[in-house]
């Protein structure tokens, strides 16, 4: 039997900003690097392309009038597209709610409107 004394427990609290930070700081260190594989080997995000789509998603956002406390929805299958569009709402300082494409139509309806996402 396993006891909870043999788990390393950390005490610390992220928040957004210092996941933010941390991820802009790998960007500028490792920008070559794979940070995300989706479904093979060919369909993946280095950092430095990762960070060019989410900042296109992020600049699409504030265009819209997406800004700090606001909420959105990602609508997407789980790809790699869709934890860049994660990455471009916090990068805005926005919320976000994920919906699934799978939904009927009246569940996405209802969730939109009771979260108040734009």
């Amino acid at each position: 039997m396993v006891s909870e004394s043999q788990f390393h427990y950390s005490e610390r609290k992220y928040n957004m900003r210092d996941l933010i930070s941390q991820i802009q700081a790998n960007i500028k260190k490792y920008p070559d690097t794979t940070v995300i594989v989706d479904q093979g080997e060919n369909n993946c995000f280095t950092y430095r392309s990762f960070d060019v789509y989410a900042r296109k998603i992020a600049s699409k956002l504030n265009s819209m009038g997406i800004t700090r406390r606001d909420f959105v929805t990602i609508e997407l299958p789980r790809t790699k597209e869709y934890i860049a569009a994660m990455y471009a709402v916090w990068m805005v300082g926005a919320a976000f709610a994920p919906l699934s494409p799978d939904y009927p139509e009246e569940r996405l309806a209802f969730i939109r409107g009771n979260c108040g996402a734009k």
